[in-house]
């Protein structure tokens, strides 16, 4: 059976990864170092920096903590840079909730 297109990663993912790539610059972290921080190859670290993966939240967490950022932090200023993320003709209304 031919596997599903995989989804190309979104906004929010795109600058979460940005502010996670930021702080690995100011560290002069290399992507192995992150790599071993969250349990990935070098490859999907890199992957993940560069906003092409999308990290699953324990993942993030860990590597929140191992740079020396909070989870929280980093998701609210990768949801802030990117708030307009849902302006568009397919975001007009929530799916799952109706007014």
């Amino acid at each position: 059976m031919p596997r599903a297109a995989k989804k190309p990663t979104g906004p929010l993912v795109e600058e979460v990864a940005g502010v996670l790539r930021a702080q690995v610059g100011r560290a002069k972290l290399s992507h192995q170092q992150v790599a071993d921080a969250i349990g990935v190859s070098r490859a999907q670290a890199s992957k993940i920096l560069d906003g092409q993966k999308q990290i699953d939240l324990e993942q993030l967490d860990e590597l929140c903590w191992a740079l020396g950022l909070t989870f929280r932090d980093v998701v609210i200023e990768a949801d802030r840079v990117s708030q307009f993320r849902h302006a568009g003709p397919d975001w007009d209304t929530p799916t799952l909730v109706k007014n």
